[in-house]
C-alpha cells in the first residue's frame, strides 16, 4: 500500500464506479442469470428496444431473428452480446475501427444465429418452444464426483505421462 493521494486500491469494490466516473459509462455484458432483479427489466426493455432495432435498420427476416427470439435462450444471450459489442464499437472513445470491426461481429454473430433459429424450427406464424434435454434439468447422479476425480485423475496421469515421454 503507498500514501499516494492519488493511489487506487485493485482491490477496492468501488473500482468500476471510479473508472465509470473518469472514462465515462463504459458497455459492460449482462449475465442474465445474474442480474440483480431491481435491473431486470430495465435491461430486458433495453435489449428488446435494440433488437428491433437492429431487425429495422439491418433488413433481418425471420431466418436471423424470429419474432420469438425472448423465448429463446441462446438467442437471448447471442443478441445480447451483440447488443455489447455494438455499444463498445460506437463508443466515442473507442477507435475509428470499431465500427468497422462491429459490422464484422454482426456477420459472424449472424451466422451463428441463423444456425440457432434453424434448430428452433420456428416460423413467421408459428412459434416452437424450446426444449432442452431432459437430463440437464435433473440432479446429477450420485457417482457424479466420484466419476469426475476418476476422469480428472486419468486425464492428468495422461498429460504426465505424454510429458514424460518427450
Amino acid at each position: 500500500m503507498t500514501d499516494h493521494p492519488n493511489h487506487v486500491d485493485p482491490d477496492d469494490a468501488d473500482l468500476d464506479a471510479l473508472v465509470d466516473q473518469v472514462l465515462g459509462q463504459r458497455p459492460r455484458p449482462i449475465n442474465w442469470s445474474e442480474l440483480p432483479s431491481e435491473d431486470l427489466e430495465e435491461q430486458w426493455e433495453a435489449l428488446d428496444r435494440w433488437v428491433r432495432w437492429l431487425v429495422s435498420r439491418y433488413a433481418l427476416d425471420h431466418r436471423d431473428i424470429p419474432a420469438c427470439w425472448y423465448t429463446h435462450g441462446d438467442l437471448v444471450e447471442e443478441l445480447s452480446a451483440l447488443r455489447t459489442a455494438h455499444h463498445g464499437a460506437f463508443d466515442p472513445s473507442g477507435p475509428a475501427s470499431g465500427p468497422a470491426e462491429w459490422h464484422q461481429i454482426l456477420a459472424n454473430t449472424r451466422a451463428r444465429l441463423q444456425l440457432w433459429v434453424a434448430r428452433t424450427g420456428c416460423r413467421p406464424a408459428e412459434h416452437r418452444p424450446p426444449v432442452g434435454p431432459t437430463w440437464a434439468d435433473e440432479p446429477a447422479p450420485r457417482d457424479y464426483q466420484r466419476a469426475f476425480h476418476a476422469y480428472t485423475t486419468t486425464t492428468e496421469a495422461a498429460a504426465e505421462a505424454a510429458l514424460d515421454r518427450r
